[in-house]
C-alpha cells in the first residue's frame, strides 16, 4: 500500500520531477568552467579564515559583510576539495530553494500549471541560471525574497503565530546574510501595516504577529549587533546606498536613472519576450479582484520602489535577487493567453523558451561568447568584471598549474599583495590548506624584517610572486626572474609570476603571515 502511494504521488508529480532534474543540469554542468570571479575569491578565503584562524569568525565584518554565507562556504570547503566548486554548489542549492518557492508559490496562489511554467522560465533564464552558478550572495538572497513572500502572503490570510515566527526567522537570516535584505524587511512592514489600518477586523492580532516576526529578526542578528566591528563598519554600505541627506535633496534625476537600469537590465537578461509577459502579466493581475494576487504583485513592487529609491547605483548583480517573482507574471500571461489563442501561445513559448534556453546554454558551455553577445546588446554586459579587466578569473588556472608544477620540485612560498580580490584572495582560497605551497601577504615594508640587503630574501624555500599587472608591491629589486606573464582574454589586464632572489643558505625564518 505504501509504495502505491508514492507511485501515485511520484505519477502526479512527474512534471515537476523532470523540471527539479532539468533544474540541477543547468545548474551543475561545467559549474566551474567559469574561472573565479574576484568577490568568489574573496568570499571564499574569508570562509576559510573565519572556520580555521583563531578569533577570524566574524572577519568578513570588517568590509561591513555579514558572516552567515560566508560560513556555510567554509563549511562546504570542508567538504569539497575544489573551493570554487564548494562555494558555487551551495548557490546551486540555494537556488533550488528559489526554484521550489516560485513552484509553490504558484501552486498556492495561481494554479498548478502557471506554477510549473514559472518555474521552467527560472530554470533557464540567464540572469538567474548565471547567479546560481556563482559563489555569491545573490542567490541566497533571491531565496529569502521567494520564501519571506511565500510566508507574508501565507500570514495576511491566517494570521498564525507560527506563520509570524517563520517569516521572521526568513527575514533574520536574510539580514545575517546580506544587508539588502532590509528590503524584504520594509517591504513586510509596509504592507502589513498598511493591511492593519485597511482591514479593521483582527487588527490586535495583525499587530501582535508584526510584533512577534520583528522581535524574532531582531534576535537572530543579536551576534551581529555584540560585535563592535559590526557598527564601526556599518556606515560604509553608503557604497551601495544613497545617505539620507542624499534622499532629502530628491535627487530625482537619479531615481529616473535607477529605473532606465533596472528596465534595461530586466529586458535583456530576463530574455525580452518573457519580459515583457511579465509586465502584461502584472498589469493584468492587478485587475484581478483577488486581493492576494493583487498583493503576489504589490510584494514585487513594493520592492523594486524601494531599492529604486535607495540604490546608488545598478547592475546585473544587484538586481536580480528583486526579479524571481516575474517568472510567475510571464507564466499567468502565458496561461491567461492560452485560454484563448492557444497556437500564439505555443508560438511564444517556443520563441521566448528558445532564446533563453540559447543564452543560457552559451553560458553553461561558452561564455566567453555568452558575454561577448551581451556586449554587443547592452552596457550591462559584466564583460569587463568577468571577463577582461582585472576582476576576471581568467589566467588563476593558469597561474595555479605553473606553480603546481614548480611545487612538485620543492615547497614554496607564494606572496601577493597585502590586497583582496584576483589574483591576491583566489591565491589564498586554492592554497589555504595545502603544504606545498604556502602563500603569504608581502610587499616592501612586511618583508624588512626578513631581508638580506636591499634585493634577497632569508628563506630556506624557494619564494615566488604573483602579481596584478604591473603592481610589484615595491618588490621590483627582488624579482630575479619572471616566470610568465598570463594574459586575460583581450589582453587589457594580466597576472605575472616573478621568482624572488632568496639565499637558502640562510637561517630557516618563517616569513609572512596567512591572515
Amino acid at each position: 500500500m505504501f509504495f502505491k502511494q508514492i507511485k501515485k504521488i511520484a505519477f502526479e508529480n512527474i512534471a515537476f520531477i523532470v523540471l527539479s532534474s532539468f533544474y540541477f543540469i543547468f545548474r551543475l554542468v561545467n559549474l566551474t568552467l567559469l574561472p573565479i570571479f574576484n568577490d568568489e575569491a574573496i568570499y571564499l578565503d574569508w570562509g576559510f579564515k573565519s572556520l580555521h584562524f583563531p578569533h577570524h569568525l566574524f572577519y568578513s565584518l570588517f568590509d561591513a559583510k555579514q558572516p552567515f554565507l560566508i560560513w556555510v562556504f567554509g563549511v562546504f570547503e570542508m567538504v569539497f576539495t575544489d573551493p570554487l566548486f564548494a562555494g558555487r554548489v551551495v548557490s546551486v542549492l540555494t537556488g533550488f530553494l528559489t526554484f521550489l518557492g516560485i513552484y509553490f508559490l504558484g501552486k498556492e496562489f495561481f494554479n498548478k500549471k502557471i506554477a510549473l511554467v514559472a518555474a521552467f522560465f527560472y530554470v533557464i533564464i540567464p540572469i538567474f541560471s548565471f547567479f546560481d552558478r556563482q559563489a555569491l550572495m545573490e542567490s541566497a538572497i533571491s531565496c529569502i525574497s521567494v520564501w519571506s513572500c511565500y510566508l507574508f502572503l501565507q500570514l495576511q490570510q491566517k494570521q498564525t503565530t507560527k506563520l509570524s515566527l517563520l517569516l521572521g526567522v526568513v527575514l533574520g537570516i536574510g539580514f545575517l546574510i546580506k544587508t539588502s535584505s532590509v528590503v524584504f524587511i520594509s517591504t513586510v512592514l509596509l504592507l502589513s501595516f498598511f493591511h492593519v489600518f485597511s482591514t479593521p477586523k483582527g487588527r490586535e492580532k495583525q499587530l501582535k504577529n508584526i510584533f512577534f516576526f520583528s522581535l524574532v529578526v531582531l534576535v537572530i542578528n543579536t551576534i551581529l549587533y555584540t560585535q563592535d566591528i559590526f557598527w564601526e563598519t556599518l556606515h560604509t554600505n553608503d557604497r551601495y546606498s544613497l545617505t539620507i541627506e542624499e534622499l532629502s535633496h530628491f535627487p530625482l534625476s537619479h531615481w529616473l536613472q535607477n529605473m532606465k537600469d533596472v528596465l534595461e537590465i530586466s529586458f535583456f537578461y530576463i530574455t525580452p519576450i518573457i519580459f515583457l509577459l511579465g509586465c502584461a502579466g502584472i498589469i493584468l493581475l492587478l485587475t484581478s479582484p483577488k486581493k492576494r494576487i493583487k498583493l503576489v504583485v504589490s510584494w514585487f513592487l513594493v520592492n523594486l520602489i524601494v531599492i529604486v529609491v535607495f540604490t546608488r547605483n545598478f547592475n546585473p548583480r544587484y538586481i536580480v535577487s528583486f526579479l524571481p517573482l516575474i517568472t510567475l507574471f510571464s507564466s499567468c500571461m502565458v496561461y491567461a493567453i492560452w485560454e484563448k489563442q492557444k497556437f500564439i501561445v505555443l508560438l511564444l513559448c517556443v520563441v521566448c523558451s528558445g532564446i533563453a534556453f540559447w543564452l543560457t546554454t552559451l553560458q553553461i558551455f561558452f561564455p566567453l561568447s555568452y558575454f561577448s553577445t551581451f556586449a554587443q546588446v547592452t552596457r550591462f554586459s559584466q564583460k569587463s568584471e568577468y571577463v577582461t579587466d582585472w576582476p576576471s578569473g581568467y589566467g588563476i588556472n593558469e597561474t595555479r598549474e605553473i606553480l603546481d608544477k614548480l611545487a612538485q620540485q620543492a615547497p614554496l612560498y607564494v606572496g601577493v599583495r597585502p590586497d583582496s580580490g584576483n589574483p591576491e584572495s583566489a591565491i589564498f582560497t586554492y592554497y589555504n590548506s595545502t603544504k606545498r605551497i604556502m602563500p603569504t601577504y608581502i610587499n616592501s615594508q612586511l618583508i624588512k624584517p626578513w631581508t638580506l640587503g636591499d634585493s634577497c630574501i632569508r628563506s630556506n624555500l624557494p619564494f615566488y610572486f604573483v602579481a596584478r599587472d604591473t603592481q610589484l608591491a615595491g618588490l621590483k629589486t627582488f624579482i630575479v626572474q619572471e616566470i610568465k606573464k598570463i594574459y586575460k582574454p583581450e589582453k587589457k589586464s594580466f597576472i605575472a609570476i616573478y621568482k624572488l632572489h632568496t639565499d637558502i643558505t640562510c637561517q630557516n625564518v618563517k616569513i609572512g603571515i596567512k591572515s
